[in-house]
């Protein structure tokens, strides 16, 4: 594994993810990567759908866009060397503490050969990659720390540094009007008040919208089994 040191991001971008350490010690460890695991195959199968033999070459540059937790590290690049054994991951955050403790856990558990997995840190407004340079790029929960008129922008962003026929995946926390949306929406802004998240809510077919205006084709939207009809997931390419 190779850290790459990069400066600072923006006050605006590390200011929402100050005290969100407190995210890692509120998570279930247990149930947080079985949810994970159940997510990431479900997306995988949704692409295939549309493209059969993806990633069975056992290759590809898979970019992790929020790392999030030490949790969600580990059974991301797990989950991608058992798809793609030869596969190259980047980690990427905005904050160098939850990347460092992903480097301890992943070298502890003996996760990915040498120079297999890139840890940088950055700013997801301005990606600090190389035109083309992924063939799958994975978010879960992301979005709700963007407010919805830089939607445009991160889209802009990902389309950019995806390869043609490279993946986008991504799912978010969007709930309805009735009551039982009214009192789940309460709770997820009480969680995330209580981890110092933002809990920007995106309606699913806006975000579609924004990936189509970034000229991504979006292949399937769908809300994952088990998710209370409070998670949206979505899959897009790049043509």
């Amino acid at each position: 594994m190779s850290p790459t040191q990069l400066s600072q991001p923006a006050d605006s971008q590390t200011k929402r993810f100050r005290r969100y350490f407190l995210y890692s010690w509120l998570t279930n460890p247990d149930a947080h990567r079985n949810y994970l695991r159940r997510v990431y195959a479900d997306s995988l199968a949704r692409a295939r759908q549309t493209q059969p033999n993806l990633f069975r070459t056992g290759e590809g540059h898979f970019l992790l866009c929020g790392v999030g937790s030490v949790n969600t590290a580990e059974t991301f690049c797990r989950f991608a060397l058992e798809i793609a054994p030869a596969a190259r991951i980047t980690l990427f955050d905005v904050r160098q503490e939850v990347l460092e403790k992903s480097r301890a856990r992943l070298r502890a558990c003996r996760i990915g050969g040498t120079n297999q997995i890139t840890l940088q840190m950055g700013d997801a407004l301005r990606l600090p990659f190389a035109a083309e340079s992924f063939d799958w790029i994975e978010t879960d929960n992301f979005l709700q720390f963007f407010r919805k008129e830089e939607l445009p922008q991160l889209a802009a962003g990902w389309h950019e540094i995806l390869k043609p026929g490279g993946w986008f995946t991504t799912r978010q926390i969007f709930l309805g009007s009735g009551w039982g949306d009214v009192f789940g929406r309460l709770l997820w802004q009480s969680y995330s008040r209580i981890i110092s998240a933002p809990c920007h809510e995106h309606c699913p077919a806006e975000v579609a919208r924004q990936l189509e205006r970034a000229s991504f084709r979006v292949a399937n939207r769908w809300q994952p089994a088990r998710s209370f009809k409070q998670i949206h997931s979505l899959a897009a390419f790049r043509p």
